[in-house]
Parts: C-alpha cells; structure tokens; sequence
C-alpha cells in the first residue's frame, strides 16, 4: 500500500511533467497570438483615430471652402492668361473701356529664383481707351479683385480731336506660384 501511494505520486508528477512539455509549445503559440492581436488592436485604434482626424480636417477645409477658392483665385497656381485677359476684358466693358493692345511676359527670370520663392510675377502691358470715369472704374475693380495685381505705371494722353476718348496705357504687375 505504501507502494501504491508513491507509484500514484510519481506517476502523476510524470504526467503533469509530460504535460507540460507536450503542451508547453502550444502555450507559447497562444501567448505570441494574445500579443499579436493586443498589438493588431493597438494599430486598428490608431488607424481609426487617423481617420477620424482627416475626416475632421475635410470638415474643417469644408467650412474654409470659400477662403481656399478665393485664395486660389488671387494666387492661381499657374498664370493662365486666358483667365486673365478675360477677367480684364469683362473690366474693362463693365466700365466703359476698350482694349486696343494687350502684351505679357515673366519677370521672375531665374530658375532658382522660381524655385527659392515660387512664386513667379508677369507683367501685363494694355494699351485702353476710354473716357477718364471709366478708367478710374477700370482701376477701382482691379483693385476691388481678389487678384494679385498691381498697376506699376500709368500713362494717359488726352485726343486733339473733341469727341473722341482718352489713350491709357497700363502696366499691371501680376503674381502666381
């Protein structure tokens, strides 16, 4: 009977030894798997933060919509001087001006100077005529315009022939980057 009761002990140190070899691997397997998925978590919430972030940040561009366009508008990323010869010809006929020569060319010339500031200038040369009311509306709406433009020079020279309108000459400094 005392046999017994150590062959009992023995054999079941035996088997929870063996036990615990055979499962031991499993155990690590599962430990590894509980980190994985504590750090997946850890990532699934930080990804949901972020998305919750830009989704506030479009909300916030959202509201802003209207200060970006105009900003856009003032500072357009290219010159397209299309836009802005047809900003300035819709100018000129809501006052009263005619357009008889339009030139422009860039006067931000260096490269690295394009890429320091990028921000590139042009200058706009028009030649107008019209009566002087409407050339001081003409300069009024183009600094009334969310546009960058500056008149650098004007020059103006009255006709010797009674009737006939005002000869102005413009030169407009305008920006993009």
């Amino acid at each position: 009977m005392k046999y017994v009761i150590i062959i009992i002990v023995i054999s079941l140190i035996l088997s929870i030894a063996v036990g615990i070899i055979w499962l031991w691997p499993t155990y690590q397997d599962f430990s590894k798997l509980k980190t994985q998925l504590a750090q997946k978590k850890i990532e699934l919430a930080n990804q949901n933060k972020y998305a919750q972030q830009l989704q506030e940040i479009g909300e916030q561009f959202d509201e802003k919509k209207e200060l970006v366009d105009k900003i856009n508008n003032a500072l357009p990323i290219s010159p397209h001087i299309s836009s802005l010869l047809d900003f300035l010809q819709e100018s000129a006929k809501q006052t009263g001006m005619s357009f008889e020569d339009i030139g422009w060319h860039e006067l931000t010339s260096s490269e690295i100077e394009k890429i320091k500031t990028r921000m590139r200038e042009y200058s706009v040369r028009i030649t107008a005529s019209g009566s002087y009311s409407a050339f001081k509306n003409f300069l009024f709406v183009l600094e009334r315009s969310a546009r960058l433009i500056d008149v650098v020079q004007t020059d103006f020279s009255l006709s010797s022939e009674q009737g006939k309108p005002m000869s102005f000459e413009l030169i407009l400094k305008v920006r993009s980057y």
